[in-house]
C-alpha cells in the first residue's frame, strides 16, 4: 500500500486551483515540445462518417469549466484526494507518450464559417495543430475522472456528471479535434489510474 499526504476539505480550493493550473501548464509544455516528429494516426471510415458539427466546439471548450466545477463540487475528503491523485497519475502516464510518441492533430479541412461558431472552431483547430497530445484524448480522460468523483458521493449527480463527460468526449470527434481511437484510449487511462489509486493508495491527513 502506498501512503500519501492528503489535502483537507478545508483547503480544497487552493489545492484544486494549483493542481488544475499545474497539470494544464505541463500538458501544454510537453505538447508543444515533443522529442520526435509528430505523426498522424490513420483516418478511418468511422472518423470519416462522423459529421462536423461546428457548434460542438463550445462543448469541447466547456471541458475546462466542467472539470474545474466538478472537482470543486466534491465534498468528501478521501474521495477528493483520490480524484486528484488519479488525475496526477494520468498526467504522469500520458506525458511520456506525448513527448516520445507525439501524435499530430487530424488533418481535416475546416470550412470557412462566419459568426462565433466559425471563429471558435477555426481558432481552436489552429491552436490544436501546434499541440501534439492527441492520443490518448485527455479531454475525454480527465472529464471522466472528474465525473467518477460523484460515483461514491452525491450519487444523484453521478448520471449528470457522466453525461457531461460523454458530451465532452463526443465533442472532440464532432468538432474534428481528435481521432475516434483517442477517446477510448483516454477513458482507459482514466479508468486504470482511478482503479490503481483505489486499490493501492491511502492518504494521511494532518488532522487525523
Amino acid at each position: 500500500m502506498i501512503e500519501l499526504p492528503g489535502f483537507s476539505a478545508a483547503r480544497k480550493w487552493p489545492a484544486i486551483a494549483a493542481g488544475f493550473v499545474l497539470v494544464n501548464a505541463l500538458l501544454v509544455a510537453v505538447a508543444t515540445a515533443p522529442l520526435r516528429t509528430p505523426v498522424p494516426l490513420p483516418w478511418t471510415r468511422l472518423d470519416e462518417a462522423i459529421p462536423l458539427l461546428p457548434w460542438t466546439i463550445f462543448l469541447y471548450l466547456g471541458y475546462f469549466p466542467f472539470v474545474f466545477g466538478a472537482l470543486c463540487g466534491l465534498r468528501e475528503q478521501d474521495n477528493m484526494n483520490r480524484v486528484a491523485a488519479s488525475m496526477l497519475l494520468a498526467t504522469a502516464v500520458t506525458v511520456p507518450i506525448f513527448l516520445i510518441v507525439p501524435t499530430a492533430a487530424p488533418a481535416v479541412r475546416i470550412p470557412e464559417l462566419g459568426g462565433l461558431n466559425g471563429f471558435a472552431l477555426a481558432a481552436t483547430t489552429h491552436a490544436n495543430h501546434s499541440f501534439h497530445n492527441v492520443f490518448p484524448s485527455m479531454h475525454a480522460g480527465y472529464a471522466l475522472l472528474a465525473a467518477m468523483g460523484y460515483r461514491d458521493e452525491r450519487r444523484r449527480w453521478y448520471p449528470l456528471a457522466l453525461a457531461g463527460a460523454f458530451l465532452i468526449a463526443a465533442s472532440t470527434l464532432l468538432a474534428k479535434q481528435h481521432y475516434v481511437v483517442d477517446v477510448p484510449a483516454g477513458w482507459l487511462v482514466a479508468w486504470a489510474c482511478r482503479s490503481f489509486v483505489d486499490r493501492f493508495v491511502r492518504f494521511r491527513f494532518a488532522d487525523a
